[in-house]
């Protein structure tokens, strides 16, 4: 009997020695792993870089790592919707807690390259990107700015207050003034064509075509889209949501290459305008991407000559102050894909003006050490945006400047909280 319980201890003795081995080396993995050491690398630069007065620069310099593509999770993603995403399992994610925090993972062959995760008050930087993939030489194209935030205390106290740093990614600013001084288009651009009506055209080089798209059914979603008698209305299914009765469009995006293009517009939800863009390549029908608006609008442009040709900038819903559109800019890349260009500020495609309440404290530059200025109440017009933070205003005497909107409460320095919108502006344009 108590040769069995020595045996029993024994056993007991070496499945522990062997479990804490295990776990000794499942953490010196993670800390030695290709992954850690990018993370490590990688956080100690963002946490520094711009402390040195250089504000800006190449984001494919600022993340110096190999990896193929770069993750951004929504908040509250849940681990296994993440997993759906990179299309491989992996023990390095996390799912949030806060809409504050970040969640990025970079991914190289299939597995992960880095992670970056947390707070940004705890991790010491924040890297603003909206929610999606993006390609290694997606994120070389781009540029940065960089400042440096106050974070406030941990708790409240009087102890002393931490700062991080906060990246905004941006394509490099194609639109710097009204759309109508930019954009150069053809006549032959864009061809409306009456849904359900047929129509003959050369979707690509020296090929005659018949194209017919049919809006049927109460909700209008039992579409007919019909190239050359073979009908692809199964491939608007996922996209259309309240698809458009007015028109369809045959559009040139590259006035150079061998094709055109069909696009189909939906009104999409709460009006706001979709657009879908097709290629029919060999008998088969190539998704190239949407913009958010519709082709034949007043707001829609369509770069198709020169250099800027297979651009588009096209109205571009707003996510700060109110509901109002930007002027966005889309770009074709080298694999036929429409992508939008993130831009450090956007222009609106009209004017939109409130009523500003009270005294506001405006800034010259979107940074509150620059020099300031204040607004007297009276009627205001919306200049610009950065769309993530800053608001560009100017009065009727023409004094202008940038104020903060915080989504954080130590920002609200800068400018006002999002719960004291209304309590500064009456008459801005609101509507789900």
């Amino acid at each position: 009997m108590r040769k069995a319980k020595k045996t029993l201890i024994i056993i007991l003795c070496i499945a522990a020695v062997l479990a804490a081995a295990a776990a000794a080396g499942f953490y010196a993995y993670r800390y030695f792993s290709v992954c850690s050491r990018n993370t490590r690398a990688l956080e100690e630069r963002l946490c520094v870089t711009g402390l040195d007065g250089e504000r800006e620069g190449k984001v494919g310099t600022l993340l110096d790592l190999d990896y193929d593509r770069l993750y951004v999770f929504a908040p509250y993603e849940t681990k296994e919707r993440m997993e759906q995403q990179i299309g491989f399992k992996t023990g390095v994610l996390r799912e949030c807690e806060s809409e504050h925090m970040i969640n990025y993972l970079f991914v190289k062959d299939g597995g992960p390259a880095a992670y970056l995760y947390g707070y940004p008050e705890q991790i010491g930087y924040c890297i603003n990107l909206k929610n999606g993939s993006y390609s290694k030489e997606q994120l070389n194209e781009m540029e940065y700015e960089v400042q440096t935030l106050n974070a406030g205390s941990s708790n409240g106290s009087n102890e002393e207050e931490k700062t991080y740093q906060d990246y905004n990614f941006y394509f490099k600013d194609m639109i710097e003034q009204p759309v109508s001084n930019v954009v150069v288009q053809t006549g032959n651009a864009v061809t409306a064509v009456p849904v359900g009506e047929e129509i003959t055209v050369s979707l690509s080089r020296g090929s005659r075509d018949t194209v017919r798209y049919t809006v049927k059914g109460e909700d209008g979603l039992d579409t007919e889209f019909v190239i050359n008698g073979e009908d692809f209305g199964k491939e608007l299914k996922d996209k259309l949501i309240m698809p458009s009765p007015k028109s369809y469009y045959i559009v040139d995006l590259v006035a150079d290459d061998d094709y055109k293009e069909i696009a189909i517009a939906d009104l999409g939800p709460s009006y706001d305008p979709e657009t879908f863009f097709f290629r029919y390549v060999n008998g088969t029908l190539v998704y190239l991407g949407s913009v958010t608006d519709f082709p034949d609008s007043d707001t829609c442009h369509f770069q198709n000559q020169g250099s800027s040709q297979g651009e588009i900038v096209a109205a571009y819903r707003l996510d700060i102050l109110q509901t109002w559109f930007g002027q966005g800019y889309w770009k074709l890349n080298k694999n036929n894909k429409l992508e939008f260009q993130e831009q450090s500020v956007y222009y609106p495609v009209r004017e939109y003006t409130a009523q500003l309440l009270k005294e506001l404290t405006v800034y010259e530059e979107r940074d509150p050490e620059s020099h300031g200025t204040q607004i007297p109440p009276g009627e205001v017009t919306f200049l610009a945006t950065d769309n993530k933070e800053w608001v560009q205003i100017e009065d009727k005497n023409g004094a202008q400047g940038w104020f903060s909107i915080g989504n954080r409460d130590t920002i609200a320095d800068a400018g006002i909280s999002r719960e004291e919108i209304f309590d500064y502006f009456e008459g801005l344009e609101i509507y789900d």
